[in-house]
């Protein structure tokens, strides 16, 4: 290639030459523009050209040590918080290269390495649990973008995740710090964010299955954070009228939440706690709400005293003193779906019946009707 030297370029402009020799200025990348590239139109073209290059090389990647790379520029792409360039990660295909080399992985694990059952390892290699991280990561893009990965790789993604999670359950106790049962429950937490993807999650073969299992575990036993996720999960599918017949059909689905919602009652309270019961309270409020639903979940003889207890939960966290809005809002928040889980439930005759006989449901709706909001802090107080 020809070197140009413009070192010596000439300072006359074209209508001044004057026949000698002269130097001709390369064409500037921005001619006819007099805007000079500024930092954010340079910042975005490197973020670009990372974003290509993590996704080559994940789409690429055979051995070891080129999957752990390809991990770690894929980390570095895709680690931010901002839900446009996540689109553009998905624009991009990202999801497909994630998608690709989690299934070679998992072949690789499963086929090829471990083919003696001696020999498995305690817990999946670490490349797949960063590879469900990146996943994570690049579907904190908008509900649009992930609608649109799921109708790529979303089929193929839920039996894999599934496969992980299947694996993943037993293990858990032998090597927690590298399980993927977290981070591959939060892949699906965040498809249940977008409703209309709730009812091919429903049929999937085994993803209620395994909700089931996970929900039956003993807190702290396996990740709290997974229990959450699935009943968040079971929430959102709750929400779908024609998921809550598949749910409600759906062998021993009804008695595991009835027992989460048991087993929430007789737990510690904690803030830890709150959403996990918060998201069981949801399902149960949203179940009741078909009339078949309503007087199988009245056959269960403690459910209705687990939810008149979690009903009158508020009444008992509000009797300490509060000093912001916050440490108002998820108690009041739970004791909301609580009674709306009762009113659900208060359809049927007999219902009413055995509603009235429980002293402390009728003393917390006493004291929500007494609630007013303060006109200077906003902080509920009673009259």
């Amino acid at each position: 290639m020809m070197n140009i030297d413009v070192s010596s370029t000439s300072t006359q402009s074209s209508n001044e030459m004057d026949g000698r020799n002269a130097s001709i200025r390369p064409p500037s990348p921005h001619a006819g523009d007099k805007r000079r590239p500024g930092r954010k139109e340079s910042q975005h073209a490197s973020t670009e050209a990372i974003r290509k290059h993590a996704i080559t090389a994940l789409a690429t990647s055979i051995s070891r040590p080129e999957h752990l790379t390809a991990l770690t520029v894929g980390l570095r792409a895709f680690n931010h918080s901002d839900e446009s360039v996540h689109d553009e990660e998905i624009d991009s295909v990202a999801d497909a290269a994630l998608c690709r080399l989690i299934s070679f992985l998992l072949f690789k694990e499963f086929s090829i390495d471990k083919l003696d059952s001696k020999d498995r390892l305690n817990c999946l290699p670490e490349e797949i649990l960063r590879n469900c991280q990146l996943f994570e990561l690049i579907y904190g893009c908008s509900k649009e973008k992930i609608t649109a990965s799921f109708q790529r790789v979303g089929p193929d993604l839920l039996r894999l995740l599934c496969h992980i999670i299947m694996y993943e359950i037993e293990r858990y106790a032998l090597n927690p710090e590298l399980s993927c049962l977290q981070s591959a429950t939060r892949i699906l937490f965040l498809y249940a964010r977008v409703q209309s993807l709730t009812e091919a999650m429903a049929q999937h073969k085994k993803l209620l299955s395994l909700c089931i299992t996970l929900i039956k575990y003993p807190i702290d036993v396996v990740p709290f954070e997974a229990q959450h996720n699935v009943l968040f999960i079971l929430a959102n599918m709750a929400c779908c009228r024609s998921c809550v017949l598949t749910l409600s059909s759906y062998d021993s689905l009804m008695d595991t939440v009835a027992y989460a919602a048991d087993q929430n009652r007789v737990t510690t309270a904690t803030e830890k706690l709150f959403e996990a019961q918060h998201n069981v309270l949801f399902i149960l409020a949203n179940m009741a709400c078909c009339r078949s639903c309503v007087l199988t979940l009245s056959s269960y003889d403690s459910l209705m005293d687990t939810v008149a207890y979690a009903a009158d939960q508020n009444r008992v966290t509000t009797a300490t003193e509060k000093t912001s809005w916050a440490e108002y809002y998820q108690p009041l928040r739970f004791n909301c779906t609580a009674f709306r889980c009762l009113l659900n439930l208060s359809h049927p005759k007999e219902n009413k019946i055995t509603m009235v006989g429980k002293d402390g449901l009728l003393r917390s709706i006493a004291y929500v009707i007494g609630l007013q909001t303060s006109q200077w802090v906003g902080i509920p107080q009673t009259l």
